[in-house]
């Protein structure tokens, strides 16, 4: 035990036991005062175990992945953790009605969903991971209102989250410290991760969230940007290698956005999660799913890619006459993916 720890355990013992003779007054004393001062303290073994393990615990540690934007000179000391996306005023239109449904679409993709997201909430989401270096268990989650009281469990030691949030957890973020560099319009959330271990130790940190105007985003250096997204049918048109294209997808907000990373998946009438591969780079036997693009370096607002079944997959049979595709879009962040969009298309 280190020598502030012994300090700290001695010192409470002391206090413990000089507990015992607080309040004891000569007895003539408490006549005149005509009240009863006689205080009883019992010390047990086991309450100087308890004291001299609580003493010597160490506290869980937390630590939030964070993205930098600071660019000429201009450096924000709360580093974004993560994007706030909200929805429009009726609410999202295509989020699972149900938390299991949710629950193996976000598992689908790699994500940690703690709790049902409802049609108005915000979502926002982060990276994290945890530990106790004293191998204790931990109850951990997200303090939506920083109360001090954990509001959203989460089970997991580590892994990116995605929650729900209420539009009046956002106020403005001030212009001075300069989204990319430039005085641009944007709101901020915080909300703080707790962990606390068996022993009552307890650790906490504020992870900021940055939700971006309609018309502006962060830099283009890595950083994220809201992007948004309209689809149409492509009509099961046939394509060059034998399958069938199912939806067009065209960006309508957003900056360039780099072939090379760029994620696409989709999952058709609720089945299973396939990932799509480039078309050109594509080996044709036995794939799922393709999409293909005009090659110009990076999609860019107008541009269309086409979403189509690897040759002879048969993913949207068309017994109902169309099928609903369920597409999400990632953009290669630090080497992971960060979700930019999800959303459900009708190909027929």
């Amino acid at each position: 035990m280190s020598p502030v720890r012994t300090f700290n355990v001695l010192t409470l013992t002391a206090i413990l036991l000089l507990a015992g003779c607080f309040g004891l007054g000569d007895s003539a004393e408490a006549a005149e005062e005509d009240e009863d001062t006689t205080v009883t303290a019992t010390l047990t073994a086991q309450d100087i175990a308890d004291a001299m393990t609580l003493s010597s615990n160490s506290p869980p540690e937390i630590t939030v992945k964070t993205y930098s934007f600071d660019e000429d000179g201009v450096v924000s000391n709360w580093e974004v953790a993560g994007l706030v996306t909200c929805p429009p005023e009726d609410g999202w239109d295509d989020l699972p009605a149900t938390f299991a449904e949710q629950e193996a679409g976000m598992g689908d993709i790699g994500f940690i969903l703690p709790e049902f997201i409802s049609s108005g909430k915000c979502i926002a989401n982060f990276a994290f991971a945890s530990v106790d270096p004293d191998g204790d268990t931990m109850t951990k989650g997200i303090d939506l209102d920083l109360d001090g009281l954990i509001d959203i469990p989460i089970v997991h030691a580590n892994g990116q989250v995605i929650f729900g949030m209420d539009n009046s957890s956002l106020y403005d973020w001030p212009v001075f410290i300069g989204i990319g560099g430039e005085a641009e319009d944007a709101q901020i959330a915080n909300v703080a991760l707790i962990a606390i271990d068996e022993h009552g130790a307890s650790t906490a940190q504020i992870i900021h969230f940055v939700a971006p105007c309609m018309d502006c985003g962060l830099d283009d250096d890595g950083g994220l940007d809201l992007y948004q997204f309209d689809d149409r049918d492509a009509a099961h048109e046939l394509t060059a290698t034998g399958g069938d294209d199912l939806v067009h997808v065209k960006m309508m907000q957003g900056s360039a956005l780099s072939w090379d990373l760029l994620g696409v998946s989709i999952i058709v009438d609720g089945g299973t999660m396939n990932n799509c591969v480039e078309a050109s780079e594509a080996d044709v036997d036995g794939l799922l799913c393709t999409y293909s693009y005009i090659e110009d370096g990076a999609w860019t607002v107008s541009e269309e890619i086409t979403i189509s079944e690897g040759a002879n997959a048969d993913l949207c049979d068309g017994v109902a006459g169309f099928c609903e595709v369920t597409v999400t879009l990632t953009k290669e962040v630090d080497s992971a993916g960060m979700v930019i969009a999800m959303f459900t298309a009708i190909a027929g």
